[in-house]
């Protein structure tokens, strides 16, 4: 039980990561935009990708997790 909390908790982290490179290169791009239209088109599309890349993240993540810690995390994910 505790390695399964341990790699729920890495892979938080690493999604906080992985959202907060987006949100950084999102906001420099917006930033270049005078157009309200443009802005929101590029903050609809980063809160997509963001989204999509978390979620390839996890699936990645918990397959090295059940190699490392002997979990049983693959069997969840597809069943999902």
């Amino acid at each position: 039980m505790k390695k399964e909390i341990l790699c729920m908790a890495g892979e938080i982290i690493g999604e906080l990561i992985i959202g907060g490179a987006i949100a950084m290169i999102t906001n420099d791009s917006i930033a270049k935009h005078d157009n309200k239209t443009e802005q929101t088109i590029i903050a609809l599309g980063s809160v997509i990708v963001a989204g999509l890349a978390g979620k390839a993240f996890s699936k990645e993540y918990y397959k090295i997790c059940d190699v490392l810690f002997d979990t049983e995390f693959s069997e969840e994910s597809i069943e999902e």
